[in-house]
């Protein structure tokens, strides 16, 4: 959700496109770097709650695994989109280091501190979930099987990345044609990811192990982003409008969840019942109190 853009400027030079900062070389404004350095660090430290919340209780209880798996898509996409519109530039900072090469990386520190954050994050709730006696077998190879499809795409996503960077790339438009792909994945992604989290909070009635110290952090966090592309950095906004609608979701959400802490609705499953998700597994789900489910004996 962490992403700082530099303005970028595209110029031709010998059928080559080379993406650079607009304040290039001496005019880089040291404060603008720490801003962004300030975001990529602080895009990882925001997922430290959470994962320190899902350690501590053992359970990944109130998460919804269908949110964690799309925000890992979009934020690969981020990566790879960024990488794929930079690989000119950081080619370039590779052999050579230039001012405005400090640029560059904070994006894509930006964008990784993302993925290093969800990808653990998706992990512990595949760990713990297919640990938890209460969860239906159903519900325990579902989240396997969409850990299994995100390593797939990923992989396909980063050999299609080298085939058109390595083999198919020569002028450049096949490698900006894909990162615009994966941009629009991305934009997708961000504007929905936070909807299954909301949806399965409210009808779970309780937080679960959902942390409200990130979503503290992360909401004001993803405003103020959304405002420095907008207003300070000048993105069009197309950059932004993901970013804006992904913040009234997570500001949506922290309410959410600071009412349920306050008037928790919480209800115990009935013995040796079983659920069919992380958050029926905090509510109690009807299914599982019927009786009618097969009694699935721990891994």
């Amino acid at each position: 959700m962490w992403a700082l853009s530099c303005a970028a400027t595209r110029h031709q030079s010998r059928n080559r496109f080379h993406w650079m900062c607009s304040d290039a070389a001496s005019d880089v404004s040291n404060g603008a770097l720490w801003v962004g350095i300030a975001f990529a660090v602080g895009g990882f430290v925001t997922f430290v709650p959470q994962h320190v919340a899902i350690v501590s209780r053992q359970s990944a209880r109130g998460l919804s695994v269908d949110a964690v798996f799309v925000a890992n898509i979009g934020a690969v996409s981020s990566l790879v989109n960024v990488g794929l519109a930079k690989h000119r530039s950081l080619l370039q900072c590779s052999a050579q280091w230039h001012a405005w090469c400090a640029c560059h990386w904070v994006v894509v520190s930006q964008m990784a501190s993302a993925v290093a954050g969800y990808f653990p994050t998706f992990l512990l709730i595949v760990w713990y979930g297919r640990r938890d006696s209460l969860v239906s077998r159903a519900e325990r190879e579902r989240m396997v099987k969409l850990l299994v499809v995100f390593i797939v795409i990923v992989a396909v996503s980063m050999s299609t990345v080298v085939a058109v960077v390595g083999v198919l790339d020569r002028d450049d438009r096949e490698a900006y044609l894909l990162a615009a792909f994966f941009g629009v994945v991305s934009a997708l992604a961000t504007i929905c990811q936070y909807a299954p989290q909301i949806y399965l909070t409210y009808v779970a009635g309780n937080v679960g192990s959902l942390s409200v110290g990130t979503l503290a952090i992360q909401a004001p966090g993803t405003l103020a982003l959304t405002l420095y592309l907008a207003y300070t950095s000048k993105e069009r906004w197309l950059t932004w409008l993901a970013y804006a609608v992904a913040a009234v979701q997570q500001w949506c959400l922290l309410a959410l969840v600071l009412h349920l802490k306050r008037f928790p609705r919480m209800y115990q499953p009935a013995a040796g019942a079983e659920c069919f998700s992380l958050g029926e597994c905090e509510m109690g789900s009807a299914a599982g109190a019927s009786g009618s489910s097969e009694r699935i004996d721990d891994d």
